[in-house]
Parts: structure tokens; sequence; C-alpha cells
């Protein structure tokens, strides 16, 4: 079996266009005003999102009932991947920053494009691993600034 190779620079670049053009069929798109909620901590993760204009702001709660910041998302970019992957609940909350456009991506149709589609797959998890690296630096930070044990537990 002969199998479609990348170069390195294809490979190197930032997978969320090719994700977006293999979810193509399955784009949803929604609008969103500033400050409203594409999906909350702790939801049942129903799918992705890939921004494609304004910008979603990330939040994490905390014991003390505020939250923390801890990133935004611009066009282009994907949002719930992760949760959307493992069917786990919501790791953070989700919301429009600006006004916003995002595309919708049922989680069905997610797993079943990266079974079908082992190019996508290896783009999510690149998508994933970047995830988990910027995480992994929150959470050094967190712990830094001794922000850790006010973090809402898990």
């Amino acid at each position: 079996m002969r199998r479609k190779s990348r170069s390195k620079q294809q490979f190197g670049a930032t997978p969320q266009g090719e994700i977006q053009a293999a979810l193509a069929p399955y784009l949803v798109e929604r609008t969103y005003s500033p400050g409203e909620f594409l999906f909350y901590e702790h939801e049942s993760a129903d799918g992705l999102y890939i921004v494609r204009q304004g910008r979603v702001e990330m939040t994490i709660g905390r014991v003390s009932g505020s939250t923390i910041s801890f990133g935004c998302c611009g066009p282009g970019m994907l949002v719930g991947t992760g949760t959307a992957v493992s069917g786990r609940a919501r790791e953070y909350s989700a919301r429009a920053a600006t006004s916003l456009t995002a595309w919708f991506v049922p989680r069905k149709a997610v797993l079943e494009q990266m079974q079908a589609n082992l190019l996508l797959a290896l783009d999510i998890g690149r998508v994933l691993a970047g995830e988990t690296a910027r995480s992994t630096e929150l959470a050094l930070q967190l712990r830094q600034r001794k922000l850790g044990p006010m973090l809402v537990g898990r």
C-alpha cells in the first residue's frame, strides 16, 4: 500500500486548515455575541469548535467561585478538541471574547473521520499534544503563584 507523504514543511505547518478541510461536510456555523458561552466547564463534550472569526477566551473555575482566564484562541484555532475526542466532561469554559463566528463539529463526526482518515487523526493528535504542553505550562505557572489549591477539584 502506498501512502501519500507530506513534505517536512507541510507536516510542520499548523494542521488546523487541513482539519477544517477534512471535516468540511460536518461544519455547522454558529455565531456568538461577546460574553456568550460556547460551552461550560464540566458539561458533556458534544463536539469541537473551529474559530472562523473573532476570539474565544478559556476560563477555569476556582473554589471561591471566581474564574481564571488562561488563554484565547483566534481564527483557525480549535477549541474543545481534547474532550471531544476523549468523551470526558469539559475541563474549562469557553466564551466569546469578541463577536464570534465558529464552526461546530459533532463529536460523532470527529471520531468517525479520525478512524477513516489517518492523516486527520495525526493532525488532531498534534493539536492535542500542543494543548497538553500549554496545560502543563499553565499548571507550573499556577503552582508557582500558589493558585493550584484554589482550583476546583477534578
